[in-house]
């Protein structure tokens, strides 16, 4: 078991992740093997960089301008075509976008055109990410409320962020990441949600696999910390007035996880081994259609 802190590059293979883990116990081997990937960057990496990493996030993310951000602005082609039609011009019907811009670069002129201004934009921030403008705002507005909660500041200021652990579970290589960690050993997991109340939040834990991570989380920390870590998960709303709230794991969460990353390593493991990965119907031919148990009781069906 070895940790890495923030931008330590791990020696060699990190293994499978959390959320490997995570697929193939709640869905089927097939899925998580064959499943395409999206390739665009899940907006929780942007909120956690931005709230656990604010310098890495001022040197990596920059904000993409937005049309409202300027008067006169021509944001589409319509608005070109209207421009030159402004001037007296004609022959502008049925053109495209390029012919557009050539009409309006003739007449000496240099209207806002947005579409040339992002190409500008994009030239000039190489290698950077660039950011939406609604979701940019979004995610400062998200940080300046979780940061007027002193007690949350203090916590995420003061810890270890982005710890990355690597080790073997049960014969499986697993790598799993901690937002914040602080002296002592106590976990804080920042989770961006649609709705932080408990009653609603309980059900993205379920479905997210938060159990089986923070399993993951306490008993690999364990392994090369000494102490009994306390882990919380610091839920967030993404929509205004982006209310947080600290929910604590208990003995009876961290159970229940290392039920599923103990069932999903074995499941991992057998179909490594066999390269097969079952479907649904776990190897079966079939499968019978499961009956709700509310649907029977209404035609008095006992199941």
């Amino acid at each position: 078991m070895k940790l890495y802190q923030q931008n330590e590059i791990p020696d060699g293979d990190t293994g499978v992740s959390w959320f490997d883990l995570h697929r193939i116990y709640s869905s089927c081997p097939a899925k998580w093997r064959f499943e395409e990937r999206d390739a665009a960057e899940n907006p929780a990496i942007t909120e956690h960089s931005a709230i656990l990493n604010p310098e890495e996030f001022s040197r990596r993310y920059v904000r993409e301008p937005s049309k409202d951000d300027f008067e006169n602005c021509l944001s589409s082609d319509a608005d070109i075509q209207q421009w030159i039609k402004s001037r007296g011009i004609k022959g502008y019907s049925g053109k495209k976008y390029d012919e557009l811009v050539e009409m309006v670069d003739m007449t000496g002129e240099a209207p806002f055109i947005y579409r040339r201004e992002l190409e500008k934009f994009a030239e000039k921030n190489k290698g950077k990410k660039i950011v939406p403008a609604k979701d940019y705002d979004r995610v400062m507005q998200m940080r300046d409320v979780l940061f007027a909660n002193n007690s949350f500041a203090e916590r995420i200021e003061k810890s270890f962020n982005d710890i990355l652990i690597v080790g073997e579970i049960n014969g499986l290589l697993i790598h799993v990441k901690i937002d914040c960690i602080d002296d002592a050993g106590n976990v804080i997991d920042y989770v961006g949600c649609a709705d932080a109340n408990p009653d609603a939040f309980k059900m993205q834990a379920i479905r997210g696999g938060y159990y089986l991570k923070q399993a993951l989380v306490h008993d690999m920390l364990s392994m090369i910390w000494s102490g009994e870590p306390e882990i919380q998960i610091l839920a967030q709303e993404r929509a205004y007035p982006y209310i947080p709230v600290l929910f604590d794991i208990s003995k009876k969460h961290l159970e229940i996880g290392r039920v599923q990353y103990n069932a999903a390593i074995e499941i991992m493991k057998k179909c490594q081994a066999a390269d097969a990965w079952p479907t649904y119907a776990l190897g079966s031919q079939s499968v019978e259609l499961p009956i709700p148990e509310y649907f029977a009781r209404q035609y008095g069906v006992e199941l």
